[in-house]
């Protein structure tokens, strides 16, 4: 059997497609080959390899998150003529797409060509009708998959409320291929520290890319972090930076604040068992972010860190934990001044909990159908 994934974005920027591959690997039948359609970044520094030699990562053209419009338009057509050519020659047994971007191959054969080949779609985010309707593009895909949704194998977002937003949007709330799948680490992560108390200072941790002044309470938690003196540490580690964050940064001239570079996502564990703190600080200013649960929250508390986040993340509401350990706070970070260190980082003796978020468990139904069925 073939399987053919879809993932325009590079997959290095994107972990729970590395994680879902590594599962991958551990449960592939001996007859299964796998072929992985993605991008390479220009600022990668190193690129995700798998293990399995029957699993084949190609990477069609230069791509990225943050390049010019028309050379990204110029290398989406590299991609699309590309895995098309490889869609209509190889006759995949199953398609699987990442996100709408990497929807049209897959989309244009289950419609034309390879009909009975079961389509599976994953979506990373959640983007409104009105998001989808600001490029032709964009919108010419999204109304092709109205189309298929129906006739999908698999369809899933990361949480819930995503997926409930989801079917109301294109207006399909009996669609019954619907899944919750949630990125999660890897079970490994959780193997490598046994949390405990946090003593002085406190020592935080901020893990992904830097937006913007206007989407993160940036501004808020560094002043705070100079206010108090030596309490608190934060080191970022970040691939994505901008110019105006960082002269930032070095205005502040803060001991307690340091800037890092981005290391390899499965080094993390490692970097991880060294803070006490995660934070995650986006201001929830779209209904994706809103309805957020990320990676990170999850690749935190697997490490044993307390996570401190912002409010309107609604997406982390329901994991809340002010006592058991490690704990998940939900803060306001425009009156951070209002909050006591000591009591924030105290943990009450026998409120130790286990963390039990893996890749392995979330992807056992998919890896189901995907593999069997």
């Amino acid at each position: 059997m073939k399987i053919a994934i879809f993932h325009f974005n590079p997959i290095e920027k994107f972990p729970p497609i590395m994680n879902f591959i590594r599962v991958l690997e551990n449960n592939l039948p001996n007859k299964v080959h796998i072929v992985v359609f993605t991008t390479r970044d220009a600022s990668s520094k190193s690129l995700f390899q798998s293990a399995n030699k029957r699993i084949r990562i190609r990477r069609i053209c230069l791509s990225g998150l943050y390049v010019n419009p028309l050379l990204r338009y110029f290398n989406y057509l590299r991609y699309f003529f590309t895995s098309l050519l490889y869609g209509l020659f190889s006759a995949p047994d199953k398609f699987f797409y990442y996100e709408s971007v990497s929807a049209l191959v897959p989309l244009l054969l289950k419609m034309y060509w390879l009909k009975k080949a079961p389509l599976y779609i994953h979506y990373h985010e959640y983007m409104s009708e009105q998001e989808y309707g600001q490029t032709f593009l964009t919108r010419v895909v999204h109304n092709l998959e109205k189309k298929i949704y129906p006739r999908a194998a698999w369809i899933s977002h990361t949480n819930p409320e995503r997926m409930r937003l989801f079917l109301q949007d294109i207006g399909m709330p009996e669609l019954n291929n619907t899944h919750s799948y949630p990125n999660f680490p890897l079970s490994e992560w959780g193997t490598l520290r046994t949390p405990g108390p946090a003593p002085l200072p406190v020592r935080l941790v901020y893990v992904g890319s830097f937006g913007s002044m206007e989407t993160l309470y940036i501004r808020e938690t560094l002043e705070w972090i100079k206010d108090q003196a030596g309490k608190i540490t934060l080191d970022i580690y970040s691939y994505n930076i901008p110019a105006g964050i960082s002269d930032y940064v070095n205005s502040l001239d803060c001991q307690w604040i340091r800037v890092l570079e981005q290391v390899d996502y499965y080094q993390l564990p490692l970097i991880l068992k060294n803070y006490d703190v995660g934070l995650i600080i986006y201001k929830g200013l779209s209904k994706n972010f809103e309805f957020n649960a990320p990676n990170k929250l999850f690749e935190y508390l697997v490490c044993g860190l307390d996570t401190w986040y912002a409010a309107p993340m609604k997406g982390i509401w329901a994991y809340d934990s002010a006592v058991n350990w490690p704990k998940i706070i939900r803060l306001d970070f425009e009156n951070l001044g209002q909050y006591n260190v000591e009591e924030l980082v105290y943990r009450q003796a026998g409120a130790q909990k286990r963390m039990h978020f893996t890749c392995e468990d979330a992807s056992e139904e998919l890896l189901g159908k995907l593999l069997y069925e």
